[in-house]
C-alpha cells in the first residue's frame, strides 16, 4: 500500500488492507459464454452494500472486478437493481472484467473469484494462463481489497489461486 494515501479520509469502521468473504456457491459454465457463480454475485452485493454504509459520508471510489464477463454482467444487474444511480456515480463505481481494469485505480476493490468446488465450471486454466491480468486487477486497490470466493477451493488448486489464498492467510496471521 502506497504511503501517499490520506488515511484521514478513511472511515474507522472499515478495515484496511485485505479481507476475504468465504462463499461456497456453485460455478456454472454454459455451453456458450463464460462462467458465472450466482451465489457469489449475491455475496458481492452484500459486501458492496455493507461498504457503502461505511463510506456514505466520503467520496471514496469502488471497483468490482472478476475474470469472467458473465459474472461481471450478473454483478452489474444485481448492483444496479439495488443501488440508486446517484450513489453509484458519487463513488465512481466500476464493475469490470480483469482485462478492462488495467490502468485504473480505486480506493476499494472487490474481487469475485467465481470458481468453486461446486458446479461444472471450475477449471482455473484462465487464472494460470493470465496471472499478469489478475495481478493488475488485484493491485488496483488503494486502501482495501475485498475478495469474495471459495477459499478452500483456492487453497486446493495448484497455481495462482492457491498463491492468492495462501498469501491472504499469511497476511491475516501477521
Amino acid at each position: 500500500v502506497s504511503s501517499s494515501l490520506n488515511y484521514s479520509i478513511w472511515p474507522n469502521s472499515l478495515p484496511l488492507g485485505i479481507q476475504w468473504n468465504d462463499c461456497n456457491g456453485a460455478t456454472f459454465k454454459p455451453s456458450s459464454g463464460s462462467r458465472v457463480n450466482n451465489d457469489e454475485a449475491r455475496e458481492i452485493n452484500i459486501v458492496f452494500q455493507n461498504i457503502l454504509q461505511h463510506i456514505k459520508d466520503t467520496n471514496l471510489t469502488i471497483g468490482i472486478v472478476t475474470p469472467y464477463s458473465q459474472q461481471q454482467r450478473q454483478i452489474q444487474q444485481i448492483i444496479t437493481a439495488t443501488t440508486p444511480t446517484n450513489i453509484l456515480e458519487k463513488h465512481d463505481v466500476k464493475i469490470l472484467t480483469a482485462h478492462k481494469f488495467q490502468g485504473s485505480e480505486k480506493d476499494i476493490m472487490i474481487f469475485s473469484v467465481v470458481l468453486s468446488s461446486k458446479g461444472n465450471g471450475n477449471s482455473d486454466r484462465w487464472y494460470n494462463a493470465n496471472p499478469q491480468i489478475l495481478n493488475v486487477a488485484l493491485s488496483r486497490a488503494k486502501y482495501l481489497l475485498w475478495i469474495v470466493g471459495d477459499k478452500q477451493f483456492c487453497l486446493q488448486r495448484e497455481g495462482i489461486l492457491k498463491k492468492i489464498a495462501e498469501n491472504y492467510e499469511l497476511i491475516k496471521k501477521e
